[in-house]
């Protein structure tokens, strides 16, 4: 239950996460959805009115130097629309200003809040310099994300733990439509349904196949549009269904484990026949036999309870670590206290 609950029933951790859909390139089946490139970013977030804001997020490798010796760090790139979208506001410090995204120097920085408390959660880390290897200058850090922010899931990218701006005007790459590196995500306009917002997706997709037929024509049958779903639905997919019938197949082995324990009981109770008959005769009351049985059943029913939840949290413990990289929203499996 507890992957069940972590995985398909608890609501995303966003504001208004039910407003948020994900965009990419797909061919004409509705699954799987695709990376996007620049051009067809920046053609999406100026031209798709169904979307208050389009954000484009990038996976980025990146080495650091720090006490003496090198550290990668999974880090990505967010365009100037992500944190408005998911309406977060950095911990410490602040976000990026708009001057900073039209530079291409990767000279500023914000921290995840795990990252920022294993370098010593110092209040005083605003402002400071750290060494990277590929950038001309060193990099300042303006500030920390909170701690329940994270890259969505539907992304398929490591929890970055530094984040730059990402410089989509202008950039080198900005003019290949086939470099397709960007995970979209956007937020409905007020009053606006993801059916509607898919619907003007797929007639924005047929403008650009037929304008950039080298970048959207894969055979002579068989072209490249735009898909929408929601971001539920795009984290989540099959993994929703799967989880739900391993559920109740669980469920059922729960339930003959029960029966099989209720027939051990009630055949216990057949072999103390004599036994209760006994305390019957020395004077032991109706309510005196009753309240004995009940205190042994509570009794085993406590110690059973207590054997299961230890167990639970050591297998979700497990779990976290040997995990299928495949089952989305890991991270958030928890035993429910």
């Amino acid at each position: 239950f507890s992957v069940v609950n972590g995985v398909a029933l608890q609501p995303l951790p966003y504001a208004d996460a039910d407003d948020l859909v994900y965009l990419g390139i797909r061919f004409d089946e509705p699954l799987p959805f695709f990376a996007t490139s620049v051009p067809d970013f920046m053609d999406w977030r100026e031209r798709l009115q169904s979307l208050e804001h389009v954000g484009a997020i990038e996976p980025h490798a990146l080495v650091v130097a720090l006490d003496g010796e090198a550290r990668r760090i999974v880090a990505g790139r967010m365009s100037p629309d992500v944190l408005p979208m998911f309406r977060v506001l950095p911990e410490l410090g602040r976000p990026f200003s708009d001057e900073e995204f039209q530079t291409h120097t990767g000279s500023v920085a914000l921290l995840s809040y795990g990252l920022w408390q294993r370098w010593g959660a110092e209040p005083e880390i605003v402002g400071q310099k750290i060494s990277t290897v590929g950038y001309s200058q060193d990099v300042e850090i303006v500030g920390v994300l909170p701690a329940d922010f994270q890259a969505p899931a539907a992304a398929r990218m490591e929890q970055p733990e530094l984040w730059m701006p990402l410089p989509v005007d202008g950039a080198a790459y900005a003019t290949s439509r086939t470099s397709r590196n960007l995970r979209v995500i956007g937020r409905l306009a007020l009053g606006m349904s993801v059916d509607e917002a898919r619907l003007e997706a797929e007639t924005l997709g047929l403008a650009l196949a037929s304008d950039f037929p080298d970048a959207y024509m894969v055979t002579e049958t068989r072209h490249l549009t735009v898909g929408v779903a929601s971001l539920r639905e795009q984290t989540i997919g099959r993994t929703g269904s799967v989880v739900l019938i391993l559920l109740g197949a669980t469920g059922l082995l729960l339930l003959i484990g029960c029966a099989n324990i209720a027939n051990l009981l009630l055949a216990r109770a057949v072999d103390r026949k004599m036994e209760i008959g006994l305390r019957s005769a020395l004077g032991a009351d109706r309510a005196r036999v009753i309240s004995q049985l009940l205190t042994e059943s509570v009794l085993l029913g406590l110690l059973g309870g207590a054997v299961g939840v230890a167990l639970a949290v050591a297998l979700v413990k497990f779990l976290h670590v040997v995990g299928p990289a495949n089952l989305p929203r890991l991270a958030e499996v928890a035993i429910d206290h």
